[in-house]
């Protein structure tokens, strides 16, 4: 009787990690600039986990076009790559705009920068305005155009000008960098993140995940971080169980409490490129870090703040064990 009472136990699916979904693994994949790493990547994570556009993209990289008159078999492929906006540059003489007009119909969503080099009669009878109206319509995303051509008449001047009246409108479409934030707040095993990406910012209000040991987070040379990118990144590092941290905006992630149970933990720290009026924000951060045990500051000036900063690390990093220094003007006992 307890026997057919008894009910059979169904084993529960493992739910699948959330780095290995295909959108994620095609934003993961948008973001690499290197061809090498780009392909390096995808051909070590299962093709099922290629999206449709990844896979059409991957075809038209393994059989590149030897002309741009592109039949149109290939017009379906990069048509199908779309939705990576994808950056194409096209290099061929034309005379007028019915030569864009094929590959702009398919292509224009996508492109971002165009290169056109016009014939000395290529702008005359109102083909300067054609053109210029064909990328404005058909190219939502155009940021840049480049127009080259030798005029020999009056009149091809003022077509010219015509031609460069192209104006580019910024875009950023942040769908990809959301999806990608999203999945690093889901995952549960990730342990380091290095990022240079500048349109991920602070993660957009996502967290990272507890189980994140090391954080690569730097701005470019001489970027100001505004405070709406550090709110996001104090938000996001708060509840890691980060050690291990490099981060040129240090002293400013270190003014907002939400990154405080974070910094009461970190171990290590590296800071670099620092200029002398920064140095201020950098040693008043050290107070948040009363678990620090080693510290590497890379080009900064230190040469009038070398001693301040060692009394803070004195009185405040008790753990220290090690402090590297590269600076970029050194006193002379320091």
């Amino acid at each position: 009787m307890a026997d057919n009472k008894r009910q059979t136990r169904v084993a529960r699916p493992t739910p699948p990690d959330a780095l290995a979904l295909p959108h994620v693994v095609e934003a993961i994949a948008t973001c690499l600039r290197d061809q090498a790493d780009f392909s390096s990547y995808l051909h070590a994570v299962p093709r099922s986990l290629w999206t449709p556009a990844l896979t059409a993209f991957l075809a038209c990289n393994t059989t590149p076009p030897q002309r741009m008159a592109l039949p149109p078999s290939v017009l379906v492929l990069l048509a199908a790559t779309l939705p990576l906006r994808p950056r194409i540059e096209l290099e061929f003489v034309t005379r007028d705009a019915a030569r864009l007009a094929s590959l702009v119909a398919v292509l224009g969503p996508s492109l971002s920068s165009v290169t056109i080099h016009l014939s000395s009669n290529g702008v005359a009878n109102g083909r300067g305005r054609a053109m210029s109206d064909l990328l404005l319509q058909g190219c939502p995303h155009l940021r840049r155009v480049i127009i080259s051509v030798v005029p020999r008449r009056a009149n091809q001047l003022v077509e010219l000008n015509d031609a460069l009246g192209v104006v580019a409108h910024p875009h950023m479409d942040h769908d990809a960098v959301i999806a990608f934030c999203e999945a690093l707040q889901a995952s549960t095993t990730l342990r380091d993140v290095v990022s240079n990406v500048p349109s991920l910012g602070g993660f957009h209000g996502r967290t990272l995940p507890v189980s994140l040991i090391i954080l690569d987070w730097e701005s470019r040379a001489n970027e100001i971080v505004d405070d709406a990118t550090l709110t996001d990144l104090a938000t996001a590092v708060g509840r890691t169980q980060l050690k291990y941290l490099v981060c040129n905006a240090f002293g400013q992630l270190a003014t907002f409490p939400a990154a405080a149970p974070m910094l009461a933990q970190l171990q290590w720290l590296i800071v670099s490129g620092l200029h002398a009026n920064d140095m201020k924000a950098l040693i008043d951060g050290l107070s948040s870090v009363p678990s620090l045990t080693s510290l590497s500051l890379h080009k900064c000036s230190l040469s009038s703040s070398m001693e301040l900063l060692r009394e803070t690390l004195a009185t405040t990093c008790v753990h220290l064990a090690k402090l590297t220094v590269r600076d970029q003007h050194p006193t002379r006992d320091g």
